[in-house]
């Protein structure tokens, strides 16, 4: 597992593949799990969230930004990472 601090760290190890999975720690050791790709030529974010199968889409690395709150929040914890790695 890496440990994700940053927007730079989640661009650097995320990519256009449809495997990309990172987490967020919980509460009593449960976890959150994302897949994550990163469209660098259009700036443009897609996340599945593992636990309900839902899926959003930013146009933006703004719009990423500004929405998705317990990612960034996770990162500045520590409590984000990629699995696998």
């Amino acid at each position: 597992m890496l440990a994700i601090q940053s927007i730079e760290d989640l661009k650097n190890h995320c990519d256009e593949e449809p495997y990309n999975e990172f987490y967020l720690k919980l509460n009593g050791g449960c976890r959150s799990t994302k897949t994550i790709q990163y469209f660098k030529e259009n700036d443009y974010w897609y996340i599945l969230n593992h636990i309900d199968d839902s899926v959003s889409e930013y146009e933006s690395t703004q719009d990423f930004k500004n929405n998705e709150h317990l990612i960034f929040e996770a990162m500045t914890k520590n409590a984000f990472f990629k699995d696998g790695d």
